[in-house]
């Protein structure tokens, strides 16, 4: 159903005539993602929902600056491995693509707050800092001025460290997409 959904989306926007950039240039842009990503544990049987959001400035066609947050709203299993969960990460993305369209690759290093559900005896996990890196493949269509499409995979690595039987592996890929914001902050036009 979802496939079908957004299949629809597609070919209605890719519809739309190519002029309807919001952009000459993707130097200046700055750009606004926020939405509901699915998430699915690494190394555990817990399929945790989050609250996750990005926003992002092109420093020139090709590099922009991007910083993202995450929060654990809920689990779709159960005994979810995450109790809690907060993410915030900073780093660079590579764009390529044209007015309309993009596709970015985004490494970023960050810091976790979490706390492990996981039932020990005679232990009660407690919420700590944890460093995290994440890996972000993005598509992204800009079909009007100041609106654009967006899907997003992320990759975050992170692990919580103390409990009694060694590190727990809190590492999640997620799937996220939706509708964005964007705006330009300066003109490119030529002189």
């Amino acid at each position: 159903m979802v496939v079908r959904i957004l299949t629809i989306l597609f070919f209605c926007v890719s519809a739309f005539p190519q002029d309807v950039s919001a952009q000459n240039s993707k130097a200046g842009l700055l750009r606004f993602n926020a939405g509901l990503a699915q998430g699915f544990m690494l190394q555990h049987d817990s399929r945790p929902l989050f609250m996750d959001g990005f926003a992002e400035y092109f420093l020139d066609e090709k590099i922009s600056i991007k910083g993202s947050c995450t929060q654990l709203v809920a689990d779709r299993v159960e005994d979810g491995l995450l109790k809690t969960y907060t993410g915030i990460s900073f780093g660079m993305a590579w764009h390529a693509g044209n007015d309309v369209h993009d596709f970015s690759l985004a490494m970023q290093p960050g810091v976790v707050y979490q706390c492990p559900g996981t039932i020990y005896v005679d232990f009660v996990p407690k919420p700590k800092l944890a460093p995290s890196l994440m890996f972000t493949a993005t598509y992204s269509l800009f079909f009007s001025n100041p609106f654009h499409f967006y899907i997003s995979v992320s990759e975050n690595n992170s692990f919580y460290r103390g409990a009694p039987d060694g590190n727990i592996n809190t590492s999640w890929i997620s799937i996220t997409g939706g509708l964005g914001w964007h705006l330009r902050t300066r003109n490119n036009e030529p002189v």
